[in-house]
């Protein structure tokens, strides 16, 4: 499925360092969020998951998380996103 949202309501973030890595793309509509994570646990497990939220993820009511495949997720978030004029957020 390939979803095409205006970049002003998506927000991105990453963090990496030696033990895990997780990213995130965050998708607004009205005052609803998605949020769609990839990421590897201590372990290098990889994971990922859609969580839904009422406001935003950082302080609105979560409503759902859904686990997705980590095999068949395409995971194309990334840094790169920035020069699509995508936001990234200031928190995970």
């Amino acid at each position: 499925m390939d979803i095409t949202v205006p970049a002003n309501t998506t927000t991105y973030a990453y963090q990496n360092n030696q033990v895990i890595s997780l990213q995130e793309f965050t998708v607004r509509n009205g005052d609803t969020s998605y949020q769609v994570s990839a990421w590897t646990n201590d372990e290098g497990t990889p994971f990922a998951s859609l969580d839904v939220y009422q406001g935003t993820p950082e302080t609105g009511k979560h409503l759902a998380e859904i686990r997705l495949d980590p095999n068949t997720v395409v995971n194309n978030i990334s840094h790169s996103l920035a020069q699509e004029d995508v936001t990234e957020s200031d928190s995970l």
